[in-house]
């Protein structure tokens, strides 16, 4: 195997890869990179939620869109 290479068993062509040292991840970092995408989905969830809300209120009885609002609330659930 030429310097630098490993072999890798069971790879095929692609048997000799460069051989990298395991990249670090910085954990800290990343969980907060996801606590803020979350905090942002939430927001523009609940952002969204209340506008249509307010929408539907206006233009039709309350009764009839209750159920497409609790189906929306269980999408920004799923979200989080």
């Amino acid at each position: 195997t030429p310097p630098g290479m490993k072999i890798h068993k069971n790879r095929g062509l692609n048997a000799l890869s460069p051989s990298k040292p395991p990249q670090k991840v910085n954990t800290k970092e990343y969980k907060n990179q996801n606590v803020i995408k979350g905090r942002l989905v939430v927001s523009n969830c609940l952002f969204n939620f209340m506008f249509f809300t307010i929408l539907q209120l206006k233009f039709e009885k309350f009764s009839k869109y209750y159920i497409s609002i609790l189906e929306k609330v269980k999408l920004c659930n799923k979200a989080e």
